[in-house]
Parts: C-alpha cells; sequence; structure tokens
C-alpha cells in the first residue's frame, strides 16, 4: 500500500529527517533530496524557531525585571 501511495506521489528520492530544535524544544522536520542531500523544505522553518526562542527570552528578561 505504501508503495503505491509513494508512486501516486513521486516521492521515492524524498527523504526525511527529524530534529529537536534546542531553545524552544519543537520537533523540525527537513524534507531531502535523496539523491543530491540538498534541502527541500524545513517544517518550520530555522528563522521561525530562533524567532520563538528569541521571544521566549525577551519575555522571560521583561518578566524578571518586572518582579
Amino acid at each position: 500500500m505504501l508503495g503505491v501511495v509513494r508512486e501516486h506521489f513521486h516521492i521515492r528520492d524524498i527523504g526525511l529527517k527529524f530534529v529537536v530544535h534546542e531553545q524552544t524544544g519543537l520537533v523540525k522536520m527537513t524534507v531531502l533530496d535523496k539523491e543530491t542531500g540538498e534541502m527541500i523544505r524545513e517544517v518550520p522553518p530555522q528563522q521561525v524557531l530562533d524567532l520563538m526562542a528569541k521571544i521566549d527570552e525577551m519575555m522571560g528578561a521583561l518578566f524578571d525585571h518586572r518582579a
């Protein structure tokens, strides 16, 4: 069944990589071209995860100063 799905969507040469973003603890999925190793897409993008970590850092600093 999975082979039929792969053929239907033409995803034979695609690999998936899952990594935990250190600062946020969220999982990032990277879609890779198996032949070239080239990144096709990240979900969520690295920039979004980095921004979320920075916002958390700023919120922590804001609440530390108010206390």
